[in-house]
């Protein structure tokens, strides 16, 4: 079988996981390659930026908010396929936990909604690969459940 480019070069992906009391905040998306389905506010890293900077400007734009970002929680594959199912596409989604430091929850860019969504509920939601599992990990993090170094 030979290798597309895509695979020869896979794309680098990244999302914020945050929580409040028993609930993780998530995003509709809009668009492709998962539109209609639930997942973490995130998206492509951009040329020049970091994974951490990236988490911090998906955050904002998805979502209105402003994240203090904390330890990479998992790495995970997703291949994007087109829509007769063949793969085009690798992506290497980095899953970062967040803490919200400001701002205001609105749905942006390619978010349909952004909701603070009951940890319970999560998986009767159609939802993006891995989102339930990471959810829970990140409900026993102890980052999460550390206070934010304030100096």
């Amino acid at each position: 079988m030979e290798t597309s480019p895509s695979f020869a070069s896979p794309r680098i992906g990244m999302t914020g996981i945050a929580l409040r009391d028993n609930a993780v905040l998530l995003v509709l998306r809009a668009n492709a390659p998962a539109r209609g389905t639930w997942a973490f506010p995130g998206g492509r890293l951009e040329a020049s930026e970091t994974v951490e900077e990236g988490v911090r400007r998906e955050l904002r734009e998805e979502c209105g908010l402003r994240v203090d970002v904390g330890p990479c929680l998992d790495v995970t594959e997703y291949v994007q396929r087109d829509t007769e199912g063949t793969p085009i596409c690798l992506w290497l989604l980095h899953h970062h936990l967040v803490r919200v430091a400001g701002g205001r929850l609105r749905a942006g860019d390619d978010a349909e909604a952004a909701r603070w969504v009951h940890l319970g509920a999560v998986a009767a939601l159609p939802h993006s690969p891995d989102v339930p599992r990471l959810a829970l990990a990140a409900r026993h993090h102890p980052w999460l459940r550390s206070e934010p170094d304030l100096t």
